[in-house]
């Protein structure tokens, strides 16, 4: 896997804002093994989750990253309905086609700098997206637990 800054992550965090996110407890054992969410905003070195209606938790990456994984909850492109494409046809401008699909919680290509190594990668093959649902994370994480 490829290795990406704090920032080049916020930086796509930040363009999936409103999308549901998973984060998952890797080392604390006194705390839940699974959070799902919210993305709800982005800071410098953070970001913010709507785990609750109403409560809303900081993470920050610089800190909290050892200790969990945060992955966005996204389909892959092969789910693209033909009510999506033709949507997407029918937008003024071309280049809004990748925000539309983001919106949609579609993962896309991502581009980070001129000749960044992850460029043309999507989230999930940069380790920052699941195509799973939160039902099947949580039906697996029962069953290896058995």
């Amino acid at each position: 896997m490829e290795k990406l800054t704090i920032k080049e992550k916020i930086e796509l965090f930040a363009k999936y804002l409103g999308s549901e996110i998973w984060i998952k407890n890797i080392y604390q054992e006194d705390k839940p093994e699974n959070i799902f969410g919210r993305l709800e905003g982005v800071q410098s070195e953070a970001i913010l989750v709507e785990v609750r209606a109403g409560q809303k938790l900081w993470f920050n990456l610089l800190e909290e990253c050892p200790s969990y994984e945060f992955k966005l909850l996204l389909k892959p492109l092969s789910e693209l309905s033909s009510s999506h494409l033709s949507t997407a046809k029918e937008l003024p401008v071309p280049v809004f086609i990748s925000s539309y699909y983001i919106k949609s919680g579609f993962d896309m290509p991502v581009f980070i700098a001129p000749g960044h190594q992850c460029n043309c990668k999507y989230l999930q093959e940069l380790g920052l997206a699941d195509y799973r649902s939160k039902d099947e994370i949580i039906k697996q994480s029962l069953a290896e637990a058995i």
